[in-house]
C-alpha cells in the first residue's frame, strides 16, 4: 500500500499481531487492534511520525510499508 506522505503504514494482510511496531514507535503512532480473534497493526496518525523506519526495521514478516 502506496501513501502520499511516505509514512510507513501496516498493511492488515500480512499483519500478525506481534506487537513489534508498536513497541519499536517512539512516537507511539501504532497501536494493536482486535478484530474477532485476530489482532493487526493499526496506524493511529501520520501528523507526527518522523520517518524513523523503527517500525518497518522491527517487523518480522515485512507488513509495514511506505
Amino acid at each position: 500500500m502506496l501513501h502520499s506522505d511516505g509514512a510507513p503504514y501496516p498493511d492488515k494482510g500480512k499483519c500478525t499481531g506481534c506487537g513489534r511496531c508498536v513497541a519499536a514507535c517512539a512516537q507511539h503512532l501504532l497501536t494493536l487492534e482486535v478484530r474477532g480473534y485476530r489482532k493487526t497493526a493499526n496506524k493511529l496518525t501520520h501528523s507526527c511520525c518522523t520517518c524513523c523506519r523503527s517500525c518497518m526495521e522491527s517487523c518480522p514478516v515485512g507488513a509495514i510499508h511506505t
